[in-house]
């Protein structure tokens, strides 16, 4: 971590590191450097453009790779379809190349195109109501006679 800030802070006085505020600081962001996981598609939701990165054990990296079928590693990247965040896996993930790949979606021209692409790529996913058609659905199982059911 402190390798990765010293090498981005050279390259732009617009980095700030903020903790505890995760969705405030993310939607905030010009662009962000996620781990993969949930976290990718959360930063997709809120629009932000990102470098995805992970890095396993060697051990369990070289035992699960060979499994793995998807292209993808990121879930923006699976919902898209498409590589629309560098992924930096394993050995690809240094200060460095994260460092570069996140001053390149800090170009205006960058970052404004994998914005629009991220809006259309979390359009995919339907209603952002996910909270309120989920306790729709629960409420017309458990009340039957709410539904006009007998």
């Amino acid at each position: 971590y402190r390798q990765l800030v010293e090498t981005i802070r050279p390259q732009s006085d617009r980095v700030r590191i903020v903790a505890g505020e995760t969705y405030d600081a993310l939607a905030a962001a010009d662009a962000a450097i996620v781990k993969c996981g949930t976290a990718t598609l959360e930063t997709g939701v809120l629009g932000t453009p990102m470098v995805n990165v992970y890095r396993a054990g060697w051990f369990n990296y070289a035992i699960m790779r060979p499994l793995i079928s998807s292209e993808y590693f990121s879930l923006v990247n699976l919902v898209a379809k498409e590589h629309l965040a560098v992924e930096l896996i394993q050995t690809q993930f240094t200060a460095k190349r994260a460092a570069d790949e996140l001053a390149k979606l800090l170009d205006p021209a960058v970052n404004k195109k994998k914005r629009e692409e991220l809006r259309r790529a979390m359009a995919r996913l339907g209603s952002m109501d996910s909270s309120r058609l989920a306790a729709e659905a629960v409420l017309r199982v458990a009340d039957p006679a709410a539904n006009g059911a007998s």
